[in-house]
């Protein structure tokens, strides 16, 4: 429908979203002090007893997308064809059921409040930068072929490997 660019572009914007959470923040070793003294000052609570490996950043990236594109208006069949692309990019699927299990279970984890306003902050921003906005309407009932979300999926992990790289 020549909006996948637009769409791609977004994907691979986000697709680290679940990085804005209190679980991936844990994992900053003890020399970070000064940013963990800085997200606690700002509201970005990390309650004690979460361990990092209990939430995956892909999968609270699959939650917050999914969660973000019905918001925007998506259909819930739509908003996980594209949130799957987010919770695959490390080489797994996500099956939807892993959505109640971090909505019932993993919410210290997954974090509200602060956490949640600058994820939809984030997602918003990247809406509106990406010309998502602009289309999102047509897309809302729109469910991405299994083949296409591989693709997706696949230029994602290279954007992420092209921007992680240190040459």
């Amino acid at each position: 429908d020549g909006h996948g660019e637009t769409v791609l572009s977004f994907l691979s914007g986000v697709h680290d979203i679940g990085k804005c959470t209190p679980a991936f923040e844990k994992q900053a070793p003890s020399q970070y002090d000064g940013i963990m003294n800085n997200l606690k000052s700002n509201g970005f609570i990390i309650p004690d007893g979460i361990r990092s490996k209990d939430l995956r950043h892909e999968t609270s990236g699959f939650v917050a997308i999914r969660d973000a594109l019905i918001r925007h208006g998506h259909s819930m069949d739509s908003a996980n064809s594209l949130a799957i692309v987010i919770g695959g990019h490390h080489g797994k699927y996500h099956i939807k059921t892993i959505y109640s299990s971090v909505k019932r279970k993993r919410k210290r984890e997954y974090g509200d409040g602060v956490w949640q306003s600058e994820r939809d902050a984030i997602i918003d921003d990247m809406f509106s930068m990406n010309g998502m906005e602009d289309i999102d309407g047509l897309l809302s009932d729109t469910v991405i072929s299994m083949p296409v979300q591989s693709l997706m999926t696949a230029c994602v992990v290279m954007s992420d490997w092209i921007a992680s790289s240190t040459w």
